[in-house]
């Protein structure tokens, strides 16, 4: 989370999943972010069972550490080879991107999550 605790994955079993791919760098992120956090905060105060999972781009980890301390939700680890191959797999090209998972089998439903904001 954004205070750097580890949180299981349990707790996203059955919701569904956001993950936002984007980086402190990129301006059109930093505008959209703050929209998808309103988006969040709405859906949260609805008891949506859903979560945004922040995948970041950035450049260093000090980058990911305070971009990620503007948000108010999950992200995957900045160490590791997760973050990369996660943009691989859901076939990232450019950021801001927003790629929506079922939350009852963890496909892709909606592709282009950043247009569907805006």
């Amino acid at each position: 989370n954004n205070k750097g605790e580890s949180v299981s994955t349990d707790t996203l079993r059955n919701k569904m999943v956001l993950l936002y791919f984007s980086a402190h760098w990129c301006p059109p992120c930093r505008q959209f972010t703050p929209m998808l956090a309103q988006f969040y905060e709405q859906m949260k105060a609805q008891d949506k069972q859903f979560e945004v999972i922040f995948v970041s781009l950035d450049r260093d980890p000090n980058q990911f550490r305070d971009y990620h301390a503007s948000m108010p939700w999950l992200a995957v680890p900045y160490e590791g080879p997760l973050r990369q191959m996660l943009a691989q797999k859901y076939g990232v090209q450019g950021i801001p991107n927003l790629k929506v998972l079922s939350a009852v089998d963890g496909k892709i439903v909606v592709d282009n999550g950043v247009g569907e904001l805006s």
